[in-house]
């Protein structure tokens, strides 16, 4: 049937003689132009080697990576052709990754949340103590049974009653609807513990960041209100780079105060400033009891110099070449 048809359709359509010349000039001319236009492999191959020439060799990485499945690149962000973008790109695809294994575990997903909000794994153990319900395998029979057990002494009902309902429940066919029962409030009972735990650890976080704060706040007003520290004038630039030091982390992640709190030798001078009170009179009489010593030496060594060489004093002993080098 389908052959018929086909010759039919190819009888009635036959084109006359006029039509098939023309139809084969129009083919000639479009064979022609498909000559000229056509590319080969080698041309596709070397426009792609162009375009990636063009490229930054950073972008020519990423785009690598992303397409091998390396990194995973959010499609609504433009990444930077440079360290910061594959920083960024990393950053991403660890979220990603974490956020898919959290969807597929929320237990993992809650106890990751525990720990960066400042909570122990020893508490998380101490609450879940030796079983936990969600990871158990609920095919066995002997697991079941136990659950149910679990369950049933939880809500403080002694062993024998319990060994009784389990039997009634067998013998009337509803235990599994038992089984299930115990097993879901055990593990939303565990789930519920965690989540109030985390929830307190939250707050607790919350609490602390607004404490600190506030006693940031403190600290600057208090800095800004000092004229002066054991002797010490302070002048707002002054009073801004010491809250600075105080409070600005650096590149470590420290404050330049916590960094100079780890060298040994600024520990030694804290001590003794200390030791003395901070008695910056004191120190002051020391210093100028230096500087008094050192210019009466010098000064001596003077005289003494010209007396040997015969001057009147008029001229300055080489050695001494201004009295800024009379120094602490």
């Amino acid at each position: 049937m389908f052959g018929d048809f086909v010759e039919n359709e190819e009888l009635e359509n036959k084109p006359n003689a006029e039509e098939t010349v023309l139809e084969e000039e129009n083919l000639d001319d479009t064979s022609e132009e498909y000559e000229d236009n056509e590319y080969s492999e080698e041309d596709y191959e070397d426009e792609e080697e162009n375009d990636d020439e063009d490229k930054p060799p950073y972008q020519i990485l990423m785009e690598d990576l992303v397409e091998r499945g390396v990194l995973f690149a959010d499609e609504e962000k433009e990444y930077d052709a440079n360290e910061d973008g594959i920083e960024e790109l990393l950053e991403d695809t660890v979220n990603a990754r974490i956020g898919s294994l959290f969807q597929e575990n929320e237990d993992l997903a809650m106890l990751y949340d525990v720990v960066q909000n400042g909570g122990s794994i020893q508490d998380v153990m101490q609450m879940y103590g030796e079983v936990n319900y969600s990871e158990l395998d609920m095919s066995d029979a002997g697991t079941q049974e136990q659950v149910v057990i679990d369950y049933y002494t939880a809500k403080g009902i002694s062993e024998d009653r319990i060994a009784r309902l389990i039997d009634s429940s067998k013998d009337d066919g509803t235990f599994g609807n038992e089984v299930q029962e115990a097993y879901s409030a055990l593990v939303n009972s565990q789930r519920a513990q965690m989540q109030e735990y985390l929830d307190d650890l939250q707050q607790q976080r919350i609490d602390e960041q607004e404490y600190a704060r506030e006693q940031m706040v403190t600290l600057r007003q208090t800095i800004n209100n000092i004229e002066e520290i054991q002797g010490f004038k302070m002048d707002k630039r002054t009073r801004d780079d010491f809250f600075s030091y105080m409070t600005q982390p650096t590149r470590n992640g420290m404050t330049r105060l916590q960094e100079d709190a780890q060298d040994y030798e600024k520990q030694l001078v804290m001590a003794f400033m200390y030791y003395t009170n901070f008695n910056s009179e004191d120190m002051q009489r020391r210093a100028t009891t230096n500087v008094s010593d050192k210019l009466s030496k010098a000064l001596k060594s003077q005289k003494d110099s010209n007396i040997r060489s015969g001057s009147s004093g008029n001229k300055r002993n080489s050695n001494i070449d201004d009295f800024d080098d009379i120094i602490i």
